[in-house]
C-alpha cells in the first residue's frame, strides 16, 4: 500500500508523519493515555491540517481514529478534500445532535450516521471514487461496526486533504484525530486504531527544512535511524520546506510550536537536533540571532542541541559561512550544543564536484535520494555516545550500547568489567587491573583489548571486522566468533590461549609464552603461527586454504585438516614436505601437495 498522507504522531507504519503543506497552531499535540493524538482546539475559527498534492487517483482510501468531546450549536465541515482543480470532493460535518453527514461534490447531504457518544473512540474507514463514497464507522475494538453511510452520486477525484474546522463558525468542541493514513488502497480499522509501544529513552526531537523532510520523502531518515537500532518511537520529527529558524513554517507552526508539539507528545526531549537557517540566509545577522535566541529559548537549558550546519552545492557560500558562524557562536555561549559540521563531511564525500550525483542539477541545496541517505546517516551519527568511560574504582562496571559509534573504557582497579553492544564500530578497553573482563558484541567492526594483568579474558562476537588483543599477564585467553573478517592476536605469558571461528579470512597469532595454543576454524582462507615457546600447538580445520607454521620451542605440534589446498587440486593421496633443523621446523603445503595430517 502507497501510503499518500500520515499524520499520527508515531512509527506504526514504519516511517515518520508526512511533510504537510497545511498545519496550523490551534491543531496541537496532545496525549491520551500515553498516546500521541491532535487535538483540533475548540474556537470559532477556521483551522486545517491538510496536505497536497496527493495524485488524484481514480479511487482514494482513507482511515483515522477519531474521537469527540460535544457537538457544535449547528453542523460544521469537519473533512473538506478538494480536487486539483480547487473544487470540491467530499464534505464530512459533525451535526449538532452528534451525527456524522456525508455531503457530495455539489456540498448536498447524501447520507447521515447514527449518534457518536462523546469521549469514545472510533475508527472512520473510507473511500471515494468519482461516482461513489463509502465510509464505516468502527468502534474502538476495530471489528464491531457502529454504522455505514454511503451514497452513489458525484465526487471528485482528491488531491488536496483538507481536515479540521473548515468554517468559521459556529465552534466544534474539542475534537481529536490520530493515525490519519491517506493511501491508494484499502485501510482497515486496527491499522488507525493501533497504539504504540511504550515511550523508551532517550527521546529526541529533530526539526528542518526540506532537506530534513527529504523533500517530501523522511523515510531516508526513519531508516537510517531504525538501522542504527534508535527507537523511532521515541522521536519527534518535523521537517517541512522552507522552514526559518523562528518564524511560522508554511504551514503555520513555528520552532517553537514544534518544542511544544513534542512535549506534549514525549514528554521531557533529552536532545534536539536542528537543521534550520539555509531560509534564514537573506536576512542580516541581528535578525538570525534574535531567532536563534527565540528557538533556543523554547528548548530550555537542559536538553542537549545538536545544530546541523548548512552549506551548497560544490562548495559553501558566502552566507553559508557567514549564518554557520551566527550559530556556532550561540551554541558555544548556550553550552550542551554541538555545531555539526555538514560541509566538511559532504565535502570529503563528494569532493566538491559539479555535477554531483549527491545534489540535484536544478538547484544547490536539495539532494537526490543518495545525498539525502548521507545525510541522514550524518544526523544518526551525531546521537551516537562516544564519551568515554573512566572509572579507577573497585566494583562491576557495566557499559551497554548499541549502534554505539565508540565506546572507550579506560579501568585500572579491580573488579569486573563487562561491555555489552550491538552494531558497535569501535570499541576500545584498557584495564590494567585483577578480576574478570568480557566482552560481548554483534556486528563489531572493531575491538582493541590492553590487558596487563593477570585474571579471566573473555571476548565473544558475531561478523566482528577486526579484533586485536595484546596479553602479557597470566591466566585464560579465549576468542570465539563467527564470520571474523580478521584476528590478530599477541600473547607474551602463561596460560591458555584458544581461538575457535568460522568462516575467518585472516587469524594471525604471535606467541612467546609457554602454555597450550589451539586453533581451530571452517573455512579459513589463511592462518599463519609464530610460535617460540615451549608447550602444545595444535590446529585443526576443514577447508583450509593454507597454513602457515614456524615453530622454533619444543614440545607437541600438530596439525590436522581436510581438504587443505593452495594451488590446483593435487592427486591423492598427497605427500607432506617437512624440513627440520635442531631448532627450526618449517611445516608449509603448497600444490600440487595436499596436507590430511601431520604429527611431529
Amino acid at each position: 500500500m502507497a501510503i499518500t498522507l500520515k499524520v499520527s504522531g508515531d512509527d506504526l507504519t514504519g516511517e515518520f508523519d508526512s511533510e504537510l503543506t497545511a498545519a496550523n497552531p490551534l491543531i496541537v499535540a496532545e496525549a491520551i493515555s500515553g498516546v500521541p493524538w491532535y487535538k483540533v482546539s475548540s474556537s470559532a475559527a477556521t483551522k486545517i491540517i491538510g496536505k497536497s498534492p496527493l495524485g488524484s487517483p481514480s479511487t482514494t482510501y482513507f482511515g483515522f481514529a477519531f474521537r469527540k468531546t460535544g457537538n457544535p450549536a449547528s453542523s460544521q465541515v469537519f473533512l473538506h478534500p478538494f480536487t486539483s482543480a480547487g473544487a470540491t470532493s467530499f464534505r464530512l460535518r459533525l451535526s449538532s445532535t452528534g451525527t456524522i453527514i456525508m455531503d457530495g461534490a455539489s456540498t448536498n447531504t447524501l447520507d447521515t450516521s447514527s449518534v457518536l457518544a462523546n469521549n469514545t473512540t472510533y475508527a472512520l474507514i473510507g473511500q471515494v471514487s468519482a461516482t461513489a463514497m463509502t465510509v464505516t464507522i468502527y468502534a474502538a475494538d476495530g471489528t464491531t461496526v457502529v454504522d455505514t453511510i454511503t451514497a452513489t452520486n458525484t465526487f471528485g477525484l482528491v488531491d488536496n486533504w483538507r481536515m479540521g474546522q473548515i468554517g468559521g463558525s459556529p465552534a466544534i468542541p474539542d475534537w481529536y484525530f490520530r493515525m490519519l493514513l491517506v493511501g491508494d488502497t484499502a485501510i482497515t480499522a486496527p491499522t488507525v486504531l493501533a497504539t504504540p509501544t511504550t515511550l523508551g529513552t532517550p527521546r529526541i526531537g529533530i526539526i528542518g527544512d526540506s532537506n530534513t523532510g527529504g523533500s517530501g520523502d523522511n523515510g531516508y531518515y526513519f531508516d537510517a535511524l531504525d538501522a542504527a537500532s534508535i527507537d523511532t518511537r521515541n522521536i519527534y520529527f518535523w521537517g517541512v520546506g522552507g522552514k526559518r529558524i523562528s518564524v511560522a513554517d508554511l504551514t503555520g507552526k513555528t520552532a517553537a510550536n514544534n518544542i511544544t508539539d513534542a512535549a506534549a507528545w514525549l514528554g521531557t526531549i533529552d536532545t534536539w537536533i536542528v537543521a534550520l537557517g539555509t531560509n534564514d540566509r537573506p536576512q542580516v545577522d541581528a535578525t538570525i540571532n534574535a531567532d536563534i535566541d527565540t528557538l533556543l529559548t523554547a528548548i530550555g537549558g537542559t536538553a542537549k542541541v545538536i545544530w546541523i550546519g548548512l552549506t551548497s552545492k560544490a562548495t559553501a557560500s558566502a552566507d553559508d559561512i557567514r549564518v554557520n558562524n551566527l550559530i556556532q557562536a550561540k551554541l558555544t555561549a548556550r553550552g550542551n550544543a554541538t555545531f555539526a559540521d555538514w560541509d566538511t563531511h559532504i565535502r570529503t564525500i563528494d569532493g566538491g564536484s559539479n555535477p554531483s550525483p549527491y545534489w540535484l542539477t536544478t538547484d544547490s541545496t536539495h539532494m537526490t535520494a543518495l545525498g539525502y541517505a548521507e545525510r541522514a546517516a550524518f544526523y544518526v551519527d551525531q546521537l551516537a555516545d562516544d564519551t568515554p568511560v573512566e572509572v579507577d574504582g573497585t566494583g562491576t562496571l557495566t557499559v551497554t550500547g548499541s549502534a554505539t559509534r565508540s565506546i572507550s573504557v579506560a579501568r585500572s582497579a579491580s573488579g569486573a568489567l563487562a561491555i555489552v553492544g550491538a552494531a558497535t564500530p569501535t570499541v576500545t578497553v584498557a584495564r590494567t587491573a585483577t578480576g574478570s573482563l568480557t566482552l560481548a558484541g554483534t556486528a563489531t567492526r572493531a575491538i582493541s583489548v590492553t590487558r596487563t594483568a593477570t585474571g579471566t579474558l573473555t571476548i565473544n562476537g558475531t561478523a566482528q571486522h577486526a579484533t586485536t588483543v595484546t596479553r602479557s599477564a597470566s591466566g585464560v585467553l579465549e576468542l570465539s566468533g563467527t564470520a571474523t573478517t580478521a584476528g590478530s592476536t599477541e600473547r607474551t605469558a602463561n596460560g591458555s590461549l584458544a581461538l575457535l571461528g568460522t568462516a575467518t579470512p585472516a587469524v594471525t597469532v604471535t606467541r612467546t609464552a609457554s602454555g597450550t595454543l589451539s586453533l581451530t576454524g571452517t573455512a579459513t582462507p589463511a592462518v599463519t603461527i609464530a610460535r617460540e615457546a615451549n608447550g602444545t600447538l595444535a590446529l585443526g580445520g576443514i577447508g583450509t586454504y593454507t597454513f602457515h607454521v614456524i615453530r622454533t620451542a619444543l614440545g607437541i605440534l600438530n596439525l590436522t585438516g581436510q581438504g587443505v589446498v593452495d594451488g590446483e587440486q593435487p592427486d591423492w593421496p598427497a605427500r607432506l614436505t617437512l624440513t627440520a633443523t635442531i631448532d627450526t621446523l618449517n611445516l608449509e603445503a603448497t600444490a600440487p601437495t595436499l596436507t590430511l595430517e601431520a604429527t611431529w
